[in-house]
Formats: C-alpha cells, structure tokens, sequence
C-alpha cells in the first residue's frame, strides 16, 4: 500500500513494548516514520501507531523529542549551519549553501547570535522570528501549499552517533540504500553504529549532488514528459540520491499530477519505485514491470526506465 498511515515495524514495536523494553530496532521504526512523512499531526507528532512508540521510546529513554524549529541538527549545531544541513525541508537558497546561511542570519540583528548558537540556545522570541524569516522563503520559493509544521513541530533525537538526528537520519538510510544496497540498512545484518557509519558516508558523498540535482530542477522548472499514464521529468546527475531529491521537489510543487523524477545517469534513466507506486499503484507498476517499462534494480529501491515501453 502507498503512503499507509502506519507500518509494520511501528505495529510490531508497539506489541513487543507491552513485554519488554524496546530497543534499537524500535527506533528504526521512527526514522522510516520520518521517511514515509507519517509526522503529518499539527504540531508534526507521529500519527498513528508510531505516535505511541515515540512515547514509549522518550519514556524509556531511547529518544529526545521537544517542539522546536525542526533544522537538521538543531540540538547541538550552530542555527546558521543547521539552517546549511537542513535538506527537509529544502530550503532553496540556503540549503547546501552555508556561507549564504551565515548571511541570511546576520543580515537580521534580532537573530544575528544564532551564527554562534543551536537552536536549543536560543529565546523563544527569536526561535519564532527565524522560524517566519524561513517559512516566508519557503512559502515563496514553493509551487505547492506548505505545512508551517514542516519548520515548527516536534523533533526527536537519539544518542546514536551517526543517526542522532531521526530525521536527518531517514535521509542517511536511504542514502545508504540507493547507494550500496537495501540489505546495507538493517541493523540485523550488522551493528547500529556499523549501518550509521556507512549511511553517513553515503549521504555525505552524494549530498553535493543531491542538493545540485534540486537546485537545477527548481531553478529549470522543466515540463513533465508523458508515455501512456506515465509522467516523469528528467533531472539531471550521476551522483544523487533520487530518495530524496523526489520528495523535495515534490514538497517544492516542481513535480505535480502524479509526476516522478527520472534520473538521467551514465546508466540510462532511474526512477524511485516507491514513486512509481505511490503515485500510479500496484496494478500499474506490476504491468510496467511486465512489459519492460521499468526494470529493478537488484537490492535497491530504484528501476531503470525504458519510456518507449510505457505505453501501457
């Protein structure tokens, strides 16, 4: 099912604290809740079932969660690098762009201390005050209606070096994913901090990209090219994780009407199969797959597309 309400790992974490504590696997649970943007409450609380386990975790001390402007790393990173680090939401301009972050920060004297300091330093006065300056660029730059949720809500973060931030870390996993493999991601195969190790390198070697891949498409604003029921929009690089970069400009309103992003690579065209799912369903992908629209890449969450095929 596309975009379910809850999911398995919340629903067997949930059973399993009724016995016991639980652990690790448990918090897994709520950064794939972040993946699947299941943080849709008015203040970004989980809904669902993972809204209960992220009470259970907090209260056993597995997770931190508070209201808080919800940048990358906002408990332990200067505000003006976390505004830098954010990748969810994009921010066009800033993101990726930390020298243009500093700026937009100092440029304004009531929060110009926020170079220096985390969110989590900061008054509540001039938390709200970043938190409009930001929301306004992003209202602005967005083709789509935005959530003031997605930059004011609830946030969690856990000691786990690597994956401290869930929501960067959603990210990171996914990376990791696209990258080396969906086997790579489960802490079942390997260590916690072995899986946090390698995600992070692979959202640090792609980040450039992913953010020049967002970057170019937003600023292009290309028209979706259409075969049969499929609508997809070339975006351009080798180096991205298309995760990431389809959410976002979906988020950004540059992907609309049931539009996915296709990756143009040295390897021919890629596309998110989770998109693919999300926006034409099971019967549709099953047929794609069938006729040789879209061909799996083997232990990954990607395809390759071959468009002449998608007449279906």
């Amino acid at each position: 099912m596309a975009r379910q309400d809850t999911s398995m790992a919340g629903l067997a974490a949930s059973v399993l604290s009724e016995v016991m504590v639980v652990g690790e696997l448990a918090v897994y649970s709520l950064i794939a809740a972040y993946w699947r943007m299941l943080d849709r409450g008015k203040k970004a609380e989980f809904i669902g079932l993972e809204n209960q386990l992220a009470k259970t975790l907090s209260m056993e001390g597995k997770v931190s969660g508070e209201l808080t402007l919800r940048l990358f790393h906002w408990f332990d990173k200067p505000a003006a690098e976390a505004i830098a680090l954010t990748m969810n939401p994009f921010l066009p301009g800033l993101t990726c762009r930390p020298d243009d972050a500093r700026r937009f920060v100092s440029s304004d004297p009531r929060i110009a201390e926020a170079l220096e300091e985390p969110v989590t330093g900061m008054s509540q006065e001039k938390v709200a005050i970043l938190a409009e300056k930001l929301y306004k660029l992003l209202y602005d730059e967005s083709r789509s209606a935005r959530r003031p949720s997605e930059l004011i809500g609830y946030a969690y973060h856990t000691e786990t070096p690597g994956l401290n931030d869930l929501r960067e870390a959603a990210y990171k996993l996914q990376a990791l994913a696209e990258v080396k493999g969906l086997p790579y991601t489960t802490a079942t195969a390997s260590t916690t901090l072995q899986v946090a190790a390698a995600a992070t390198i692979a959202y640090s070697s792609t980040l450039r990209g992913t953010c020049e891949a967002i970057y170019s498409t937003h600023s292009s604003k290309p028209s979706p090219k259409q075969e049969g029921r499929l609508r997809y929009i070339v975006v351009q690089g080798d180096n991205m994780v298309l995760g990431i970069v389809q959410q976002q400009l979906s988020l950004l309103g540059d992907l609309q009407n049931q539009a996915v992003a296709a990756a143009e690579t040295s390897n021919g065209l890629t596309v998110l199969l989770e998109a693919l799912l999300d926006s034409y369903g099971y019967a549709w992908l099953k047929e794609a797959l069938g006729k040789g629209c879209i061909s799996h890449i083997e232990d990954t969450p990607l395809a390759r597309l071959e468009p002449g095929r998608c007449r279906l």
